[in-house]
């Protein structure tokens, strides 16, 4: 007897258990700090929130569930660039949008991306010595305007196939159709807001949503023989042998056009374009590539230069500021305060073993040389600072030891480890080192753990970011 898959009907009703919505809201909502268009905070719904778990049960199970518009945060992508538009949901719509993830999920898991960004840079790096360089050829693009030019009725297409449940798929098609309107809207104009096509940017369907878009090119593309295909969410980097080039370029274009989507490859001199040998040099997720030598993109190396400089000019226009703001602080420990957030942005950082930090992202690279280059630089930045007598101190963290430390002893105490402080006195600790609490105040221990959560998930998010932008 053949076994069934369960019914999407079926897996629905088991996400939306009163246990699970609530695991949602108090494991992956809990430390949220991010506020909708009703502006109603974490805490806020924690309040009412048994009330609000059996309304989205009801309405979700019944098919009526709608969504609030989501409130527009723009973010800027740099001189003379239209900024990307983040939909920012209200906290009782993100429950019901985690819940759809975790449904799509289970019925397109083929569809989940699972790799990091640099995973994709190492496959890259052992592919090449099986490479003839002289006789292969790289393409290397992105799809222009991904998320905002994907076609809703080609995308429903895809989901259909496996969903069947209308309830299910008008409730994705209002999550994807919702609004996303400035702070000070009015309601009036709602419908001015509407889009005919494109999934919204920064809810969490939208990345399993854009996989199952493409989905079956990946497929296709990924198994013919003597290509190697790599996609990390726009961008795409396809290597094959020189004599086969146009006709591999011109099937993936024609692909992508058959579901209404463009590369920049058609814009012959655009940035992020690049078809030519494997001998030439190209760039992809933020490295560079001048095969054998795998290297730092320059415009990564200038921002990390960028954020440094910004540590130092923040130091010397905030610290008396902290001094009259925290009568606990001294100057020699705003002075170590500063070295460790320094070293940290150095080093990077980790927590429970995944990586998060700069040098920790470039541990690909088999030319070292910049890193030795850098340190360089950042000690020169101390040239300046009266505070530190005009030269780099003792303690000072290098890039060139954490790029090491990254690879060959990430827990051997170098690299910054957020998960060593297990108890509420180490916790305590660590902040009063660090000058986040009043060494003349109590605290209770609920206390001391949200500041210390609070205090590193704000900072794992800024390395994080510095991932993100890395190209």
């Amino acid at each position: 007897m053949v076994s069934q898959s369960p019914s999407d009907e079926l897996i629905w009703q088991n996400i939306l258990t009163e246990s699970f919505l609530k695991e949602i809201l108090y494991v992956k909502l809990k430390r949220s700090k991010v506020r909708g268009i009703d502006r109603l905070n974490i805490d806020q719904f924690f309040n009412q929130s048994n009330q609000h778990i059996t309304n989205i049960q009801s309405k979700c199970l019944q098919g009526k569930y709608r969504f609030s518009p989501y409130l527009e945060n723009l973010q800027s992508k740099g001189k003379g660039k239209n900024p990307r538009v983040i939909s920012i949901p209200t906290v009782r719509d993100r429950i019901v949008l985690l819940a759809l993830k975790e449904l799509l999920f289970e019925i397109f898991p083929e569809s989940i991306p699972k790799k990091l960004s640099n995973t994709y840079i190492h496959e890259i790096k052992n592919l090449i010595p099986n490479l003839e360089l002289d006789s292969t050829n790289i393409l290397r693009t992105d799809i222009k305007n991904f998320y905002p030019s994907i076609i809703r009725e080609i995308l429903f297409q895809k989901i259909s196939k496996r969903i069947t449940s209308e309830k299910i798929i008008n409730l994705l098609k209002r999550a994807i159709e919702n609004p996303t309107v400035p702070k000070n809207y009015r309601k009036k104009d709602k419908q001015n807001y509407y889009e005919t096509k494109g999934i919204p940017q920064g809810i969490s369907i939208s990345n399993i949503l854009a996989s199952i878009y493409i989905n079956d090119i990946d497929k296709k593309f990924m198994n013919i023989a003597n290509i190697n295909y790599f996609r990390y969410v726009d961008d795409i980097l396809m290597i094959h042998p020189q004599i086969e080039s146009e006709k591999y370029n011109n099937l993936l274009k024609q692909e992508f056009l058959n579901i209404e989507l463009e590369f920049h490859s058609q814009e012959p001199f655009h940035k992020k374009n690049f078809q030519g040998k494997a001998t030439d040099t190209f760039d992809y997720l933020g490295y560079c590539f001048n095969l054998p030598n795998i290297t730092i993109k320059q415009s990564s190396i200038d921002r990390f230069i960028d954020s440094i400089a910004s540590k130092f000019s923040h130091y010397q226009h905030s610290k008396q500021k902290l001094l009259k703001k925290h009568k606990y602080l001294t100057n020699d420990k705003i002075k170590e305060i500063f070295i460790f957030e320094l070293n940290q942005t150095i080093t990077g950082a980790i927590s429970q073993n995944k990586r998060y930090g700069w040098v920790l992202y470039y541990n690909a690279v088999n030319d070292i040389s910049i890193f030795y280059k850098l340190d360089k630089i950042i000690e020169s930045f101390f040239n300046r600072l009266e505070d530190f007598n005009g030269k780099a101190p003792h303690n000072l963290k290098k890039l060139s030891k954490a790029y090491h430390e990254g690879k060959y002893n990430l827990h051997g105490g170098y690299i910054h480890d957020y998960y060593k402080y297990k108890t509420t006195e180490e916790k305590m600790n660590f902040l009063s080192n660090i000058g986040k609490i009043d060494p003349n105040r109590g605290y209770s221990e609920e206390e001391i753990n949200e500041m210390y959560e609070y205090y590193k998930n704000i900072n794992l998010a800024k390395l994080e970011k510095d991932d993100a932008n890395i190209y």
